[in-house]
């Protein structure tokens, strides 16, 4: 495992009126191994309409169900995860969502 890509997460906080008011993205920064997407993978993402890039595989300690990362400067969403049976690893799923990330 060589890799990092950043997780980005929010909070949440209330205003006067009742509102959630999402925060500024807190990034973390993990290690893991950046993988290639199978044929398989490709096409099944494809025919949900699902623009599949990449996989990273990390320690399943790593992952906090976030939804979004940052890989090389640019977003991507993280559209479905697996963690093969009797293993500590978790494989993350991304697709390129475009644009670059900027931190506000």
């Amino acid at each position: 495992m060589d890799s990092t890509i950043k997780l980005v997460s929010y909070t949440y906080d209330e205003d006067e009126l009742g509102r959630d008011i999402k925060s500024d993205p807190i990034e973390t920064e993990i290690l893991g191994e950046i993988l290639g997407i199978t044929r398989t993978e490709w096409r099944a993402a494809g025919q949900n309409n699902v623009n599949a890039d990449i996989m990273f595989k990390t320690k399943i300690l790593n992952y906090n169900g976030e939804k979004e990362a940052i890989v090389n400067g640019e977003k991507r969403v993280i559209y479905r995860t697996y963690t093969p049976p009797d293993s500590d690893d978790i494989e993350l799923y991304l697709k390129y969502e475009g644009g670059v990330y900027e931190k506000n």
